[in-house]
């Protein structure tokens, strides 16, 4: 009631979120050597638990695209949001807001939503460069089999980065064998699609 005062000045206040106002202004105050929160930094505040609440309620209704939105708001002031993965971080938030309404909690405050948008950050930075690392492999493997050295086919088969299960020693020749062929067959089928298309 008091942050709506109109005399306060300051930024649209939702009364639904009375306990977003109340946790944050009072954690905010109590780091305060003067036990006082100056005006200019209480708008601030206001304006970002306001931003806050409002994520909180598309987070509520599972609306994507809302949700998307409301992200953008540069009010909510978070780091490192990329735009292009603004729906994984919305799906993950909304994972992360069902499982605090099943343990009766109202909201999903700030500092939790960062928390949850930097592990979305690192498991995307960790899956390119996983995909880089495979991509390396298969190239590494895509050689061997051109050289046509049998051990050395295998050495890059078995290789972790290129993820291939259940690679058998004994099986070596055939596989330098199998691919060979496989390889062959492929360099025909793009000589023979160049061909058509020159003629075409």
């Amino acid at each position: 009631m008091a942050l709506m005062k109109p005399e306060a000045q300051l930024p649209t206040v939702h009364p639904f979120a009375a306990v977003l106002y109340q946790d944050e202004l009072f954690n905010l105050q109590k780091q305060s050597s003067l036990n006082y929160l100056a005006p200019e930094e209480l708008s601030t505040t206001v304006e970002k638990v306001s931003a806050v609440a409002l994520l909180n309620q598309a987070l509520e209704t599972e609306d994507l695209e809302l949700t998307q939105d409301r992200l953008r708001n540069p009010s909510i002031d978070f780091n490192n949001l990329d735009e292009a993965h603004l729906e994984r971080y919305a799906s993950r938030l909304m994972s992360i807001k069902r499982e605090a309404s099943s343990q009766g909690q109202d909201n999903v405050r700030r500092d939790e939503m960062q928390n949850q948008i930097d592990r979305v950050n690192e498991e995307i930075q960790e899956a390119e460069i996983q995909a880089e690392e495979m991509h390396a492999a298969v190239i590494a493997i895509s050689e061997a089999i051109k050289e046509g050295i049998t051990e050395e086919t295998l050495v890059t088969l078995k290789n972790p980065k290129a993820v291939l299960m259940s690679v058998d020693d004994n099986l070596a020749a055939n596989y330098q064998k199998e691919l060979w062929e496989a390889k062959q067959q492929k360099e025909e089928k793009v000589l023979y699609s160049l061909m058509i298309k020159r003629k075409t």
